[in-house]
């Protein structure tokens, strides 16, 4: 075993959560999606995914999802709608259209 390093940090990506998180009902699989979610700012900034109102949207797909995650699609589409039930996430249908989803400010 290597033991790991400061340099190691430093070098490393880290995904970060919210720790309010912890304060809601969810299973482990939610808080995970619910993280993997939080991450897409990122990538949202990038895209310039932001409305009228500077609030930031993503895109996320239950397939490519539930394959990050190992898990099936049924998994992922109940962590969504666990994430939508205590309004953590907000998907927003546009017609013929992959959902827009927005996170709820937690923190």
């Amino acid at each position: 075993m290597k033991r790991i390093k400061l340099d190691d940090l430093e070098k490393n990506e880290f995904y970060k959560m919210p720790k309010k998180i912890y304060e809601f009902n969810l299973r482990p699989v939610d808080r995970e999606l619910y993280m993997l979610c939080f991450e897409n700012w990122r990538l949202s900034l990038k895209n310039n995914w932001i409305n009228s109102n500077d609030e930031i949207y993503f895109y996320a797909s239950q397939k490519k999802m539930a394959k990050k995650m190992k898990v099936s699609k049924p998994t992922i589409i109940s962590a969504f709608k666990k994430l939508i039930e205590n309004e953590l996430l907000e998907a927003v249908k546009e017609s013929g259209e992959s959902n827009i989803y927005y996170l709820a400010n937690i923190i």
